[in-house]
Parts: structure tokens; sequence; C-alpha cells
């Protein structure tokens, strides 16, 4: 039986993976694999997609499809044998579970990012923080290490350097700058002294690391949730300024490390080029653990609720 929720992370359409989490007695640094109806091979005990000789460098489309799906091989299409499930190809059942490689470092309470991976065709998973006891929030045994999971391969590697704080049960999300690098924020949480922290640190994917502080919250909170929003979403409003990347948003959870008291509603936006923080609307529910997510302008139809010509985000 899982106690304490296992994070879910989507390498791409069709793809996704379930990470860690607490299972009873303790926590877990198992990791599964689901897969929706693709053309796969197995390479080195690993489901992956590759080209006849083995190299992983396209996704093919699901059986009797005549397009090619995702991005295709050098020569821009898609081979036909992958198309067949010929040549060593082989079409794993719909709906399957399977299961990859273990983190170095079992944890619960910790965050899970995407973040792209050199190859360029599937997304990799920064995980960081969290903590390996099962006594829960407040426990005192956060942890600092982070690790990347390798989608290519199924194997797990430590960032070049912990995290500057330990600290389970914080914040994250990815941001891109202009020069194309991608910065994945932490914030908040509880720390290795049990302490609800306003401390934050971004961790930079093309260098890999180490990992930096930035400004800290205003409020110290865990258990909230973190949301990049584009640029364009925060036109009119002067919390996010006018940096050309956007701001990654920290919303709602608990200023308290009990769960009992401190639940909050409020809001800040983290400018990833001040690398400073700025109290926005609270939410009119306070929220603790609890999901929340940006949705285009697109998606809401003709829908009211949202009047942002960008989009808006929706927690529940």
């Amino acid at each position: 039986m899982i106690k304490q929720p296992r994070r879910l992370g989507v390498l791409r359409v069709g793809l996704y993976i379930i990470i860690g989490g607490l299972l009873l007695p303790r926590p877990s640094s198992a990791q599964q694999i689901y897969i929706d109806n693709l053309f796969v091979q197995r390479v080195n005990g690993n489901c992956v997609e590759t080209d006849q000789a083995g190299v992983p460098q396209f996704w093919c489309p699901p059986l009797g499809a005549n397009i090619c799906q995702g991005i295709s091989d050098a020569t821009g299409s898609c081979p036909p044998a992958c198309q067949l499930g010929q040549n060593g190809g082989a079409l794993e059942p719909p709906g399957s579970w399977t299961e990859t490689g273990s983190m170095n470092t079992q944890r619960t309470a910790f965050t899970a990012t995407l973040i792209p991976n050199s190859q360029g065709f599937l997304q990799d998973v920064l995980v960081a923080g969290g903590t390996n006891t099962a006594t829960g929030i407040g426990a005192a045994q956060a942890l600092d290490t982070a690790e990347i999971y390798h989608s290519s391969n199924g194997s797990w590697t430590y960032t070049s350097s912990g995290l500057k704080t330990a600290r389970f049960n914080q914040a994250a999300s990815a941001v891109t700058l202009g020069n194309g690098d991608i910065e994945v924020l932490v914030a908040g949480g509880v720390d290795g002294s049990g302490n609800v922290t306003a401390s934050a640190e971004f961790y930079n994917t093309a260098t890999n690391g180490p990992w930096t502080l930035t400004g800290s919250l205003n409020t110290p909170v865990q258990g909230a949730i973190a949301i990049t929003i584009p640029q364009g979403a925060w036109s009119g409003s002067s919390s996010c300024g006018s940096n050309g990347v956007g701001c990654v948003l920290v919303l709602g959870g608990n200023t308290s490390a009990s769960a009992a008291s401190g639940i909050t509603g409020a809001a800040e936006a983290w400018n990833p080029i001040a690398g400073t923080w700025a109290n926005v609307a609270s939410m009119n529910v306070p929220r603790f653990q609890y999901q929340a997510v940006f949705i285009p302008k697109a998606a809401w139809g003709g829908s009211s609720l949202c009047g942002n010509p960008v989009g808006c985000v929706l927690a529940v």
C-alpha cells in the first residue's frame, strides 16, 4: 500500500514514469515506466526507442499509424522498419508497467522536475531533496542530495553538488532563460532542523550545477506548488517585470511544519533574472498538498473564467 504519494512524470506522450514515494514500512527508490502502445526495443534491459543499430534517436508511431509522431531520424523520416516493428523492434503490451533503474537514495516528499536531455527526443528527470524516513513531517531528516534520471538508459547519477539547504516538501519548477539554459528552482520546504524555510536555490542543467542560492521567499512555506508562468501572461503586472522569460509562481502551502495549522493561500513570484521575489494576489481558498497547473488560453475555449490572453493557473 502506498502511504504517501509518489511522483509521476511524462517523459513524452505515451511514456510515463513513477518515482519513489513512501511504501510501508519505508521510503522507496524503485521506479516504473508506463508504456502506452509504443514501439520499443530493449537495450541493456531498458525499454527505449532506437534505430536498428540500437542507438536511441527517434520514436515511432503506434501500430497502424501512417505518419511519424515525434522526432524523426537523421534523414528526416520515420524508418519503415520501426513502423512495421521489424528488425528487432517490439511492441510492448499497451497499458503495461516496466521496471527501470532505481534512485541511488530512497526518498519521499521530494520534487521531480522534467528537464531535456542531450539527445532531445526524451526528457530526463531531476529529483531533489526529500526525506528517507517514514516518520513524516517534522522528522528533521531532510536530504540535501539530488540526482538525475537518464531516460535513454534508465540510470541515475547524482548532480555535481548537493543542495545548499537540505529540505523536503519543497516546491520546484524549471524555467528556460533567454540563452536557452534551463534553471530548476527549488524553494521552501522543511529543513534539517525541522523548521519551515524560506531559502531558495537553483540548478543550471546546461552546466550540471552547482546548486546556487538565490533570493529567499518573503514568507517561509512548505508543501507549496511552483509553476512557471510565461512572460506574456504577466502583461500589465509589475510582479514579474519585463525579463523576457517569465517568472516562477509559488503558491499555497503551509507556513508551519504541522499540517494542522498555517495553511495559506499566499503566492509569490520569482524573477529568474533578478533573483528576487514579489508578493502577488493570494488564492481565494488556502490550500496545502494540492495540485495546480498553468493552462494556455486556447484550452479554455469560450470560457469566461480565464481573462488573461495567454493563459491562467488552475488550482484544485
